[in-house]
C-alpha cells in the first residue's frame, strides 16, 4: 500500500505538469536529432536480472523527465521489484533535478534516490544523493560521445523499511563515472556501449562496475523501443556480480 501511495504520487505530479521549453535534454534521448527537447519525455522497461548464483529476480520502471522552465527540468522514476520467493521484494524512487545543457554540451544534475528491500533479509533501507555533470560530445555526424562523472553519498539502515529517505546508518562516500559512444544511424537507430558505475537510478561502488550495450529504434518521432544488455563485475572483471536484461519503450508527450 505504501509503494502504492508513493506511485499515485508520483503519477499524478508527472501527468500535472505542463512542459515549457526548456534547453534541457533528458537522460534517455532518442536517436532522431529532429525530435524537439521541449516535452515531456516518459520511459517505461523491464529487466531481468541474474546474479553469480543463478538467481534471477525482475522488475518493472517507469521514468518520466519533465520540463519546468527553460532552466531546469525534474526527472522522477519508481521501480517494483519481484522474486521469486517474494513478489513485493522491493522497491525505488528517486527524484533529479537537472539543468538545462549550457552550451548545448553539458548540465549538472542533482539525483536522491531510495532503495526499500523487504526480501530476503536483512531488509533494510538505502538513500543515495548523487551530483554529477553530463556531457556530449559528437565526434562525428553520426557518432557521439558521452560522459558523466560526480560524487555520491550513501546511507544503509539495516532491518528497517522506511518509505522515507534517510542519512543515518553505515555511510559510504565514492566517485561515480560512466563514459559512452553512441553511434546513430539515419536518425533511427542508436546503438552505444557505455562502462560506468552508474545509470538512470542507483549508483554503484567502483568496483562493482559494468558495461553496457544498448540499442534503441525510432518508430515515429514521438516513440521508440530500446533493449540494452549489462555486465556488472565484482572487484575483476572476470568476476561477475549481475547481469542485466532489459527492454521496453519511450514515448514523448504531448
Amino acid at each position: 500500500m505504501k509503494f502504492l501511495l508513493t506511485f499515485i504520487v508520483l503519477y499524478q505530479f508527472t501527468f500535472g505538469v505542463k512542459a515549457q521549453k526548456p534547453d534541457s535534454v533528458g537522460s534517455q534521448s532518442s536517436p532522431s536529432s529532429s525530435v524537439k527537447i521541449n516535452q515531456i519525455l516518459i520511459s517505461s522497461y523491464i529487466r531481468i536480472i541474474t546474479d553469480a548464483k543463478g538467481k534471477t529476480r525482475v522488475d518493472e520502471n517507469i521514468v518520466a523527465n519533465i520540463p519546468l522552465n527553460k532552466w531546469f527540468a525534474t526527472e522522477l522514476g519508481i521501480r517494483k521489484g519481484e522474486r521469486p520467493e517474494r513478489f513485493d521484494s522491493y522497491y525505488h524512487y528517486k527524484i533529479d533535478l537537472q539543468t538545462k545543457a549550457f552550451w548545448k554540451r553539458v548540465k549538472l544534475v542533482a539525483r536522491m534516490s531510495h532503495n526499500v528491500n523487504q526480501y530476503p533479509t536483512p531488509t533494510y533501507r538505502k538513500s543515495n544523493y548523487l551530483l554529477f555533470a553530463e556531457s556530449r560530445w559528437p565526434v562525428t555526424r553520426s557518432l557521439l560521445l558521452t560522459a558523466s562523472g560526480g560524487h555520491a553519498i550513501s546511507f544503509q539502515e539495516n532491518d528497517t523499511q522506511a518509505d522515507l529517505p534517510t542519512t543515518r546508518g553505515a555511510k559510504v562516500n565514492y566517485f561515480i563515472f560512466r563514459l559512452g559512444l553512441k553511434y546513430v544511424i539515419k536518425n533511427k537507430l542508436a546503438i552505444e556501449g557505455a562502462y560506468g558505475t552508474f545509470h538512470v537510478f542507483n549508483p554503484y561502488l567502483p568496483q562493482n562496475a559494468f558495461v553496457q550495450l544498448n540499442s534503441e529504434l525510432e518508430l515515429t518521432p514521438r516513440f521508440s523501443v530500446f533493449a540494452y544488455y549489462r555486465y556488472q563485475y565484482n572487484n575483476s572483471f572476470s568476476v561477475l556480480n549481475n547481469n542485466y536484461t532489459g527492454f521496453g519503450a519511450r514515448m514523448r508527450l504531448p
